[in-house]
């Protein structure tokens, strides 16, 4: 019983760090993505303005 128990907080402790890591790898993704938009953006730019 008690074993069960703390399995099941493992279980939870490791569903939290499971959660938080998706969460960095997904806002790390976003920041690349923002990184590429805003290059493209700025080379677009300069493009458009120089003749």
């Amino acid at each position: 019983m008690k074993y069960w128990l703390l399995h099941i907080k493992d279980y939870r402790l490791f569903s939290l760090v499971e959660q938080y890591a998706s969460l960095c790898r997904s806002s790390f993704f976003l920041y690349g993505q923002a990184k590429i938009f805003t290059s493209w953006l700025l080379t677009t730019l300069s493009n458009s303005l120089t003749p």
